[in-house]
């Protein structure tokens, strides 16, 4: 062992073999009807619309292909009743520091980002860019 190190976090959890011998499944409660979790979660939710929503879809759209024309990168916004998403392809490499301030401004007009490989090409990955139209509002418990 190297004396140099210092551990600063350590965990050991039991083997899922020893977790089915100690399991008493008598105990285990009754999973909730998921039908009953959906009909709570319909009445307690509510999804009035963004009132900034046109002018941020606006100057999202504007900056989405501002980068796909500005580096030449493929792009797809579509809308759907939800809001809009800027799918962004486009293959591994080193782009300049202003195609990183680029990616950082529709970063931050995101309120959701996903990243993935296409399946029909290797060295690529997408980005997915989101803005919502609606504000998604779930009422606490009482």
């Amino acid at each position: 062992m190297d004396t140099n190190k210092n551990l600063i976090y350590s965990a050991r959890f039991p083997s899922p073999q020893e977790l089915a011998e100690n399991c008493d499944h008598q105990s285990i409660p009754k999973a909730p009807d998921f039908k009953k979790i959906l009909e709570r979660i319909a009445k307690k939710m509510s999804a009035p619309p963004a009132p900034d929503y046109p002018t941020r879809a606006n100057k999202f759209i504007r900056c989405a292909i501002d980068l796909s024309k500005s580096w030449e990168i493929d792009l797809d916004i579509q809308e759907s009743p939800f809001g809009l998403t800027a799918d962004i392809y486009f293959y591994c490499g080193i782009y300049p520091d202003i195609f990183t301030e680029c990616l950082c401004k529709i970063m931050e007009m995101s309120d959701q980002m996903s990243a993935w490989i296409p399946p029909d090409s290797v060295g690529r990955f997408a980005l997915s860019f989101d803005i919502f139209s609606h504000k998604h509002i779930c009422q606490p418990q009482q």
